[in-house]
């Protein structure tokens, strides 16, 4: 799949990031083996996976803004780890 080649190359960068670095990944349509397997092998301080209720959009015009409801997600995760 496409994305799993953008999802490695993205997990290589962050791990030649210097220090600790924590990263959060939402998947739509819920957490799957796959996903999971593939980040078994980046080389961050910290991984969370998490599943997200609504699936990927087929449609090119919609897949944006649930990318961007996906961050969000993460940004909400995120804050309310912190306080």
């Amino acid at each position: 799949m496409l994305w799993n080649v953008g999802l490695a190359g993205l997990m290589h960068t962050l791990s030649l990031v210097p220090g600790p670095v924590t990263w959060i990944v939402i998947e739509a349509g819920g957490v799957t083996n796959e996903t999971a397997s593939l980040l078994t092998q980046a080389h961050v301080h910290r991984l969370l996976h998490l599943g997200f209720g609504e699936s990927m959009t087929p449609g090119l015009e919609e897949q944006p803004l649930l990318e961007t409801r996906l961050r969000i997600e993460g940004l909400r995760y995120y804050s309310r780890s912190c306080l």
